[in-house]
């Protein structure tokens, strides 16, 4: 026969047992912010390398033909594209155990490969074609091709798809990095064709998606 406990022994008993759930509930909580004031700045620096190594570097070599003033120029270019990503824009959020972080805007860097990377093959004037251009390119109107070539020549990263490639690279070998860490890092890219400034705005990390039971369970 199965003998009941005293009123007040079961009372004593139950709260206890909300004693040690409690005081395992609060050590849980303090932990886990502990960890995450802890771990978060260090993580951070983390990513922040791992994408500021992400760069692609693409070798190029164009002529190119453009008109300032009267006169028609024709150019060689021989140039270094460098597509990075802009650090100080990264935007990251916290749900859970889990951090979102979106890929960040590229940034595209045009140098000129050797130190005659930049090359005038022909000058012409453009009122009278038979005839040879009045004066040489002067400085200014140098400087004037040359910040239309880097225009031009960042135009042809997103149309050919340089800028596509930089960042699927990136996305692949970050995610790749961080599937060994212990915090789960889950890395977005709402932009895979790029952020083309004035194109798009800045886009925040999305919500995570629910997690839905099958119908039927």
């Amino acid at each position: 026969m199965i003998r009941r406990l005293p009123k007040k022994m079961l009372l004593a008993v139950a709260f206890s047992l909300l004693l040690v759930l409690g005081g395992w509930w609060g050590y849980r909580s303090l932990h886990r912010e502990r960890s995450a004031v802890r771990t978060s700045p260090a993580r951070v620096g983390e990513i922040r390398q791992m994408v500021r190594l992400s760069t692609l570097e693409i070798m190029t070599d164009e002529i190119f033909k453009d008109t300032v003033q009267i006169k028609a120029v024709v150019s060689r270019v021989r140039a270094r594209v460098y597509i990075g990503f802009d650090m100080e824009n990264l935007p990251m959020v916290e749900r859970g155990d889990t951090l979102f972080v979106q890929l960040p805007p590229e940034i595209i860097e045009v140098r000129e490969a050797t130190e005659n990377g930049y090359q005038v093959l022909d000058v012409w004037n453009v009122q009278m074609p038979d005839e040879p251009a009045p004066t040489p390119l002067s400085t200014a109107e140098e400087n004037i091709l040359k910040r239309r070539l880097r225009q031009r020549i960042t135009e042809q990263a997103y149309e050919r798809g340089y800028v596509r490639r930089a960042r699927e690279n990136a996305l692949r070998s970050l995610s790749a990095l961080f599937a060994g860490f212990r915090e789960r890092v889950v890395i977005i890219d709402r932009y895979p064709d790029g952020w083309r400034e004035g194109h798009q705005p800045p886009a925040p990390v999305p919500e995570p998606s629910p997690f839905r039971l099958p119908s039927g369970t």
